[in-house]
């Protein structure tokens, strides 16, 4: 604490102000004035010098205490780990680990993280959507999982799994019951291993035993359905820019697409500077993407020019309880700047930002720094967006958002 900050001269006066007087002794003359003001002076002297050591109190004592009750607690609760846990020890840089991600958790922020060294090529992995698995991306409609995507050349692709198949198991754990990190985190593993997936195909059911690998996502990709384009952003991870640049070439170079659907389902956001890029496909040059609101400042993100850009296209979005962070911006700009319809279900509703900081010794810190605003200031922490056209969980929202777009 800076003590100066503390006795500002305003402090000073306001005290004075409500020293109380001796009436008795206003009226003689100069001794008792100054008398009087030798008084004031030295109880003035007393207050300052009271207000510095409260400071002193605040700043080294109570802090110092504090530490030691703690340190005495943490020792406390060693010894007893030591002496009564029935599991394996952790190592003292186990231990160091806990405490920074302690210090994190109590913020009280689900997106604020300490993620150790030996993690963050995990976590940078997660970003672009790199990890060991069998290579699909699925999706719950109609009230079953189905597999909605399959990547190119992987060990779905290979070993028999086909879009439109109803996922029904994996390794025998029916996925019902699951939530969709469950089922994530079911179907990845560590590469060369095997995961038995049971699908549901024309009434019959059938098993695959699939080896895992390291597989990537297109990120963006693009499905064509008659003169419908349909282009699915699974994240905004790095390059996922560039490969929109190449879907809208793609658009751009079909002469039977005269029409957009942009599918931002299961879409939990990534990098904000992507998802910047990737809107200007969309967007006028120089349109308002989010306002970012800091704790000392607010600025705003505008698109720039594409050469590719998609605007003359009609287009629709459709997004589901799992869109969330950047998709949202994305989703309540284009709502917000060109009256385009949202269809499914409503958003997700994260809308702050983090930022990642690394540490001295490779660890990283993602903090909470900023909370996003729509175009026209409405939030959406907390909230999520509202679609346009509510889409039953029991249909399929892209067959509606390509019907919506067709009329």
């Amino acid at each position: 604490m800076n003590q100066n900050s503390e006795i500002k001269p305003t402090d000073l006066e306001e005290s004075q102000n409500h020293f109380p007087q001796n009436e008795s002794n206003e009226s003689n003359g100069f001794f008792s004035l100054a008398k009087n003001r030798r008084s004031q002076i030295l109880e003035v002297s007393c207050l300052i010098l009271f207000v510095f050591c409260s400071v002193l109190l605040v700043d080294k004592f109570w802090p110092a205490e504090i530490n030691r009750q703690t340190a005495s607690a943490k020792q406390e609760i060693l010894n007893i780990i030591e002496t009564k846990y029935t599991g394996d020890l952790p190592s003292k840089e186990d231990q160091a680990k806990g405490e920074l991600a302690g210090l994190v958790s109590s913020l009280n922020d689900p997106y604020s993280q300490f993620i150790p060294k030996d993690k963050v090529n995990e976590f940078q992995n997660s970003l672009n959507e790199k990890y060991s698995g069998i290579g699909v991306r699925f999706s719950r409609e109609t009230g079953k999982v189905l597999i909605t995507q399959i990547f190119k050349d992987g060990p779905a692709s290979n070993g028999g799994i086909q879009v439109g198949d109803e996922l029904i198991k994996v390794d025998d754990k029916p996925v019902a019951s699951m939530t969709n990190e469950q089922l994530a985190n079911a179907i990845k593993g560590v590469e060369n291993s095997t995961v038995n997936i049971t699908i549901l195909r024309s009434g019959l059911e059938s098993s695959y035993k699939i080896t895992r690998k390291n597989v990537q996502s297109d990120m963006v990709s693009l499905e064509v359905r008659g003169e419908v384009g349909i282009i699915n952003i699974s994240t905004f991870g790095e390059n996922s820019a560039s490969k929109m640049m190449t879907v809208s070439t793609q658009i751009r170079s079909n002469q039977n697409i005269k029409k957009l659907v942009l599918d931002l389902r299961s879409n939990t956001g990534g990098l904000l500077d992507q998802s910047v890029l990737i809107a200007s496909y969309f967007l006028p040059e120089n349109s308002t993407l989010v306002k970012e609101v800091y704790k000392t400042e607010a600025k705003e993100e505008k698109t720039i020019a594409q050469s590719n850009s998609l605007l003359d296209y009609p287009i629709v979005v459709v997004t589901d309880g799992s869109t969330a962070s950047a998709s949202e911006i994305l989703a309540a700009a284009l709502r917000e700047s060109r009256q385009i319809k949202l269809i499914g279900q409503k958003t997700y509703g994260k809308g702050v930002v983090q930022q990642v900081f690394t540490l001295r010794n490779g660890d990283l810190f993602k903090l909470t720094i900023a909370e996003w605003i729509t175009p026209k200031g409405d939030k959406i922490n907390l909230k999520g967006l509202e679609p346009d056209i509510l889409v039953d969980l029991n249909k399929n929202s892209v067959d509606r958002a390509v019907e919506e777009v067709l009329k």
